[in-house]
């Protein structure tokens, strides 16, 4: 059986710290590129782009980034002192922004997967079926997405 098609879990992007512009690691432009090169198209839905653009904003890259301008603010009197500018090179940068782009280069040409019937995903809800199980009750955006393929792929 030969795959054509690729989905990703966003828990991937979260353990890799959102980072699509392969900053601190490169592993997800790596991945994207693996993608690539082995033909493979890839699956994209509203949900996991929503979460996606939800854990960028809490990501330790941005959260770090964003403490270097904290810093700059708070020793404004120092650098002024030994004449390094008031304002902070890290305020002209969005980086927030530069990631969520990074992320949608990567899904510049992947197929939109629409929304499911919610009545399917509650159905799998309430009878147990992946993802759900008793243990994994939270997974709704997982359970639209599952759905969302299925109807793609029954199409």
């Amino acid at each position: 059986m030969k795959f054509t098609l690729a989905i990703i879990d966003t828990n991937i992007f979260v353990k890799s710290g959102c980072d699509f512009l392969g900053i601190k690691s490169k592993m997800l432009p790596a991945l994207f590129e693996t993608i690539s090169e082995k033909g493979l198209t890839l699956l994209q839905s509203d949900i996991v782009d929503g979460e996606v653009k939800a854990h960028i904003r809490t990501s330790k890259l941005v959260e770090k980034f964003y403490r270097i301008d904290e810093a700059w603010k708070a020793n404004e009197k120092l650098l002024e002192h030994y004449s390094i500018g008031k304002v902070s090179p890290v305020s002209k940068i969005n980086l927030k922004e530069d990631l969520y782009q990074a992320y949608q280069a990567f899904y510049y040409e992947a197929i939109h997967l629409e929304y499911p019937d919610p009545k399917r995903v509650f159905d799998s809800y309430f009878a147990l079926k992946p993802p759900f199980s008793e243990k994994k009750k939270d997974e709704f955006p997982d359970g639209f997405v599952l759905h969302s393929v299925q109807d793609y792929l029954e199409e």
